[in-house]
């Protein structure tokens, strides 16, 4: 299966000639992996791809998680819909609306049912008391956690407890850095919540670094 750029016409794939560094990517099969990426590198189209073959090939459910819940109402108008309807492949499997053929539906911002498993979309947003409602009642076999550094720094963990009894239990993890730059520090460092992964010291985790210019910016 052959996710499909928004932008290109309807049954044109991604251009691998042109993303060369996206091809370890695609093939890796690591149980964890973690891309520390710029923008604009191809790799939403990567953690779409990855989370409809689990679904549609692996039969596992991905949970699928963004810093907030506008940016999963965003994401799934403007990248997910818009993939589906350009594949013909793709739209036949996405089961729309009340039960088909015995099967119940689904198509909505946050639920998408993918032959006969769903694709969860899910905001990181955590309580004070640290709780995710958003994140409970949903077993998962695949975790995807995209912007890892704009989330709040519980949600990955709380996320990572909904693949307890799969025995799949993948995940990927994306993130574009950001740089801080201070009176005391006028050369901007490195901040990037992705770094709590380093060493990678498992032969089940992968570490991929994507050409990345630091964004500069404040954080509270």
């Amino acid at each position: 299966m052959v996710l499909h750029r928004r932008k290109l016409q309807p049954g044109v794939p991604l251009d691998m000639a042109r993303h060369r560094y996206l091809v370890d990517i695609y093939n890796e099969t690591a149980q964890r992996v973690v891309l520390y990426k710029a923008g604009q590198m191809g790799v939403s189209e990567y953690l779409v791809s990855y989370a409809l073959h689990a679904a549609d090939q692996r039969q596992a459910t991905p949970l699928y998680v963004f810093p907030t819940e506008s940016d999963v109402s965003d994401f799934s108008s403007a990248r997910i819909g818009p993939a589906i309807e350009a594949s013909p492949y793709l739209s036949s499997i996405i089961i729309e609306g009340a039960a088909i053929g015995g099967k119940r539906g689904a198509d909505r911002v946050t639920l998408k049912r993918v032959g006969d498993r769903f694709l969860y979309l899910r905001g990181g947003k955590v309580d004070p008391d640290g709780t995710a409602t958003q994140l409970k009642s949903i077993a998962a076999d695949v975790l995807i956690l995209d912007e890892v550094d704009e989330m709040d720094p519980r949600a990955p963990a709380i996320a990572e407890k909904r693949l307890g009894h799969s025995d799949i239990a993948e995940v990927r993890e994306a993130s574009t850095p950001h740089a801080i730059a201070s009176s005391s520090a006028p050369i901007p460092t490195p901040r990037c919540m992705l770094t709590r992964l380093m060493p990678v010291s498992s032969a089940s985790e992968a570490w991929r670094r994507l050409p990345c210019g630091w964004r500069i910016g404040s954080r509270s």
